[in-house]
């Protein structure tokens, strides 16, 4: 499940790196969407689902274009909105999910996919310790958002990333959170942050990540 957003919608363009920034101080804020992925796929996920609702928050074609009209030119990260919204509203419209908040775009769910598979690819090597460690420092937290998720099927990786972008819009709205939830939360990021560095690794290594494999004749 994602918060709605509603009609303020400039809250949505807003950057999870601005409410994460203990953790993202070394990343530039000229970087291109393409950058970010490759340098943080959990982020680049969490920031492409706040675009989603902000283009869903303007279904009309003409609030879109005038949205757009008035938009700031340059927002944190990404750049200009004019580049990023049309062709993310597009694609949206061509899945026909602009009416489905728990539906992403294929791109993105296939980014998911590989992480959660990388995910439990990592907890099985015997050599993840660290990694595997991280991901027990979060787990009952994991356990309890799916718990709660309104009997959606969400993977742990997923629900982290709900609980971020959660997490980010109360941050954004300026609503009070409590201090075992900012640390959960920040449990939560330094687990993700690892896994996305080990998904670009293995990516620039050129090293598949597991599939099932069909049985040969």
């Amino acid at each position: 499940f994602l918060p709605s957003i509603p009609c303020v919608v400039y809250c949505a363009a807003l950057s999870p790196i601005d409410s994460f920034s203990y953790l993202f101080t070394s990343m530039s804020k000229t970087i291109s969407l393409s950058q970010m992925r490759e340098q943080n796929p959990a982020e680049y996920l969490i920031y492409m689902w706040y675009l989603e609702s902000l283009v869903r928050a303007m279904p009309r074609q003409e609030d879109f274009d005038s949205f757009l009209s008035e938009a700031p030119k340059q927002l944190p990260v990404i750049g200009s909105l004019r580049e990023v919204l049309p062709p993310l509203r597009k694609e949206m419209l061509a899945e026909d999910i602009m009416e489905q908040p728990n539906k992403h775009t294929a791109t993105l769910t296939a980014l998911l996919r590989d992480l959660e598979q990388l995910h439990k690819q990592l907890l099985a090597d015997a050599e993840e310790e660290i990694y595997e460690e991280l991901y027990t420092a979060v787990l009952t937290a994991i356990v309890e958002i799916r718990r709660r998720s309104g009997g959606v099927a969400l993977g742990e990786v997923e629900a982290a990333l709900v609980a971020l972008y959660g997490y980010t819009f109360l941050r954004q709205t300026h609503q009070e959170t409590t201090k075992a939830t900012r640390e959960i939360m920040m449990r939560i990021s330094v687990w993700l942050k690892v896994l996305g560095e080990k998904y670009t690794l293995r990516k620039s290594e050129k090293a598949p990540l597991d599939r099932d494999v069909a049985p040969q004749s």
